[in-house]
């Protein structure tokens, strides 16, 4: 419109009697407001996004990065694991969710990262569903397949995310989304493990049984992110 308008105007000034037209003053005059319009309607519009996307972005890191930090102490305290146990434990999920966000890439062109993002969630709930009674039990072997099944959606989750920042605003601007999906994942990092050590220790059965609670609260989460991003219409 931008363009149209400026050769618009250049017809307009090689003709003073047709610039000096009341109907043509007025014609200008309409639609200079009318881009004017435009341009706020859009900068509004971008603005709703970026506010949709940052709470988008806070979620992930609320359901997993809450659940996956404060566990370590929680293996700690209840099975008696030592530090260095549980790092070797933690590298389990950790590196899994490293090595799949690595070769998503060969998801490009067949999945969307919308629907990477749900299969994420969907893996995060299965896999802390899995490990429900481990600590109770007093058994760290009966962790395993959970870290593997959310250790997976992990790494599907942390490389759609990236994707979905970045395609979410202009080209000019992809900086600045991949800076504000950083800011607003440890935001929510921090709000997750708020919320997981007030639910584990609040509980009033114990660590062990806190901690189940904890996981059945991240995985029911998980699962209604998973279907609000099914559901949700996709905002770009």
């Amino acid at each position: 419109m931008t363009a149209s308008l400026g050769r618009l105007f250049a017809v307009a000034e090689s003709y003073p009697d047709l610039k000096a037209n009341q109907n043509m003053m007025q014609l200008s005059e309409e639609l200079t407001s009318t881009e004017n319009k435009v341009a706020f309607a859009r900068q509004a519009y971008n603005d709703s996004v970026m506010s949709y996307n940052n709470q988008r972005e806070m979620f992930p890191g609320s359901i997993i990065a809450g659940m996956f930090s404060f566990l370590p102490a929680l293996l700690q305290q209840t099975l008696g694991l030592s530090a260095m146990d549980t790092a070797w434990l933690f590298l389990l999920w950790s590196g899994l969710s490293f090595t799949v966000a690595l070769q998503s890439k060969r998801l490009a062109g067949r999945v969307s990262p919308r629907h990477q993002l749900a299969v994420g969630f969907v893996l995060h709930a299965a896999g802390v569903l899995t490990m429900l009674g481990a600590l109770d039990a007093h058994s760290w072997t009966r962790l395993l397949p959970g870290f593997l099944i959310a250790g997976t959606g992990s790494g599907l989750l942390n490389a759609a995310l990236p994707l979905l920042a970045v395609e979410s605003v202009p080209a000019a601007r992809a900086a600045m989304g991949s800076g504000a999906q950083q800011t607003f994942r440890y935001i929510g990092s921090c709000a997750g493990v708020a919320l997981t050590i007030a639910i584990a220790t609040s509980s009033g059965g114990g660590l062990a049984h806190g901690a189940d609670i904890a996981m059945v609260v991240s995985a029911g989460l998980a699962a209604l992110a998973a279907v609000a991003v099914l559901v949700l219409r996709e905002r770009a």
